[in-house]
């Protein structure tokens, strides 16, 4: 995944593969016998990772008190931050979306990955008083993909602050104001 965040998918080959882990080339081709199991391979433990701590955070959600300014400023916060320190997993992610276009394989376990983000928005509209938290959660989900996409492409300065936290503040309010 590091490597795909890096450089992109196309520079997912055995050969960089081995160089990143500090295996040997033999290693990495016995255990993967083509590039595209080498991607699959990489897309399911990303996968799976990232259905388990949405997961874990859909639970803590509906098991904690709720403020839907509060919910908003930390999401806002823990996403720029996210982002900032670190862009290359997000970078990956989009790239792997991207991938599935063209990969149909690797579709199931995109989607796997989207359903998890849509449970964990769809609790957090469910607890800020949304009628149709499924459906609002789902909006909540593309703008959020939209927002990141576009401060990876064209950064902005003061992201969180002048652009992500008002823009999912007046999208929630708008959404649970119109339910």
């Amino acid at each position: 995944m590091q490597i795909v965040g890096e450089r992109g998918l196309e520079a997912v080959t055995h050969r960089s593969v081995a160089k990143a882990a500090s295996v040997s080339l033999g290693a990495i081709s016995h255990h993967f016998g083509s590039r595209q199991a080498l991607l699959e391979a990489a897309l399911t433990r990303a996968a799976v990772h990232e259905v388990g701590r949405l997961d874990r955070l859909a639970l803590d959600l509906q098991s904690s008190l709720f403020a839907v300014d509060d919910w908003i400023a930390a999401m806002s916060t823990a996403l720029a931050s996210d982002l900032e320190r670190d862009p290359v997993p997000r970078l990956a992610q989009y790239e792997l979306l991207l991938a599935c276009a063209r990969y149909p394989k690797m579709r199931e376990l995109a989607r796997a990955w989207r359903e998890a983000h849509l449970r964990v928005a769809s609790v957090g509209m469910r607890a800020a008083g949304s009628s149709r938290p499924e459906e609002h959660g789902r909006l909540l989900v593309v703008a959020i993909t939209g927002l990141l996409l576009k401060q990876l492409a064209d950064p902005e300065p003061h992201f969180e602050s002048n652009v992500l936290l008002p823009q999912l503040r007046d999208l929630v309010h708008s959404l649970v104001d119109a339910s």
